[in-house]
């Protein structure tokens, strides 16, 4: 269950490492991560690699969703399918980036669509880190943790 939903960058903006692996501290903080894709088989093995990564997953089905969320509660990273009905992926974070631009800095987006030319120009554009599907594990804990406050990834790690 390695490789689940490949990796990818456009940029070398965003998407710089973080530690190797999780740790699984009991006394530390968990981190939140929130998934925000329309695809309900992808959200729920989303949701259950998030939370087998040791994290704590919250979902949501499109960016109004997402916002709502986000307005009510302090995630640590933000895991955002590219395209969705209602409120896509790139509405949302740059209502973010207006609104709440040290939340923007939280966004990951994943997509299956990174080969398409508006896909590629889009993430290009927006220069925030992406994951493409199907996801490999290790990147997608190590691109979490790049955009985690440090606050609470120094604290997870102690």
């Amino acid at each position: 269950m390695e490789n689940l939903l490949g990796s990818g960058k456009l940029s070398d903006e965003g998407s710089s490492g973080g530690a190797d692996s999780h740790s699984e501290s009991g006394s530390a903080p968990t981190l939140r991560v929130l998934i925000v894709d329309d695809d309900e088989v992808v959200l729920s093995v989303t949701t259950e690699v998030i939370r087998a990564l040791g994290y704590e997953p919250d979902e949501a089905r499109d960016g109004a969703e997402a916002l709502a969320k986000i307005n009510e509660t302090e995630y640590d990273a933000i895991l955002c399918d590219l395209r969705m009905p209602v409120m896509d992926g790139e509405v949302l974070f740059r209502v973010l980036q207006e609104r709440k631009p040290h939340i923007a800095k939280r966004v990951i987006f994943s997509t299956g669509d990174t080969g398409a030319q508006s896909s590629h120009q889009i993430l290009k554009r927006l220069g925030a880190p992406f994951i493409a599907k199907p996801f490999n594990m290790d990147e997608l804990d190590a691109l979490i943790k790049s955009v985690a406050p440090a606050r609470k990834q120094s604290e997870s790690e102690s």
